[in-house]
Order: structure tokens, then C-alpha cells, then sequence
């Protein structure tokens, strides 16, 4: 689903308030501004039933590449994880059994 999709699926249940799609998806892509420079400033984001969002720092580390035989190694970086909350986890269904 993009972002557009996203507002205009929101404006549609708010149909009844005159919220345009166009609206919506400003207010989202305000919304997710906030929300990246409130992760980059505290380091961790948390939504009751969706999960968190957290910095990590991931060590540096060696890697080889198979076509030229080098090893490079790679600085620590930062990333970041997600860890998904109860909710969001009993909405994806379980995997296929396997036979």
C-alpha cells in the first residue's frame, strides 16, 4: 500500500468529516516527519498494539566478495529495528504447514 492509497482508504472512512484524500495525505506525510526526527532524537519509538521502533548500532564487520575474492570490512553503522507488538503479530496469519 503507498502513502496515497493509505490517505485516500483514511478519507474514505472519514467521508462523513469532508476530509479530502489530498488532505489526508498531508497530514501523514507530516506525521511521519515527526516521527523519523523523534526517533532520530530519542532512539526509540513505541506504539501500544503496532511495536517499536528502536536505533540499534550494529558492529563493524568483515564481508568477502565472491566474485574477487576480497575481504572488505565494513565500520559500525546505525540501523534501525523493529519489533512488531502483540496485535499486529495475531493479525498475520501463521505460515503454510509444511508437508
Amino acid at each position: 500500500m503507498t502513502k496515497r492509497e493509505l490517505a485516500y482508504a483514511i478519507a474514505a472512512k472519514l467521508e462523513a468529516r469532508g476530509l479530502s484524500g489530498d488532505l489526508v495525505e498531508v497530514v501523514i506525510q507530516a506525521t511521519m516527519y515527526h516521527l523519523t526526527d523523534e526517533l532520530a532524537r530519542t532512539g526509540r519509538l513505541e506504539y501500544r498494539d503496532l511495536g517499536v521502533f528502536a536505533i540499534e548500532t550494529y558492529g563493524p564487520r568483515k564481508i568477502h566478495n565472491p566474485k574477487t575474492g576480497v575481504i572488505i570490512e565494513l565500520p559500525a553503522r546505525n540501523g534501525v529495528s523493529f519489533k512488531p507488538g502483540r496485535r499486529l503479530m495475531n493479525k498475520v496469519p501463521p505460515p503454510p504447514a509444511m508437508l
